[in-house]
């Protein structure tokens, strides 16, 4: 995390689909499932040793914690993501865009009343953080 309290989520994730390659798209749903409470931790960890080679598990925990305790961290983010349009057909820009509200709902920023679309809440980021240890 270094002296801003912060780790570089995005470089963490460039990795992690290079080492996907054609199985990213797959890897993404299952994380906006996991996220959106639709999958439990055992079903998403079970489902994701298919998209992860064993190898990369470690990189795949690396950048989960990452995100959760950027999540946590009252500090800005290190650099914002490149602003790319949308693909439908593709569970990574749904990734971003929870990122992106998470962010945003974290500085107070939503528009209407989507304060608590696809967000973790407190009580969810700390009993992740403590299943994993």
């Amino acid at each position: 995390g270094g002296k801003s309290g912060r780790i570089d989520v995005l470089h963490l994730k460039e990795k992690l689909l290079q080492k996907l390659g054609s199985r990213a798209g797959e890897y993404w749903r299952l994380l906006k499932m996991f996220i959106q409470m639709q999958l439990t931790k055992p079903e998403f960890e079970a489902q994701v040793l298919r998209c992860v080679d064993r190898g990369h598990i470690r990189l795949h925990n690396e950048f989960l914690m990452a995100m959760l305790q950027n999540a946590l961290s009252s500090h800005p983010p290190l650099r914002l993501p490149e602003m790319k349009p949308a693909r439908v057909d593709s569970g990574e820009s749904s990734v971003r865009q929870l990122l992106l509200e998470e962010r945003a709902s974290l500085r107070g920023n939503t528009a209407g009343g989507a304060a608590g679309v696809g967000t973790l809440g407190e009580l969810e980021r700390h009993r992740l953080l403590d299943d994993s240890t």
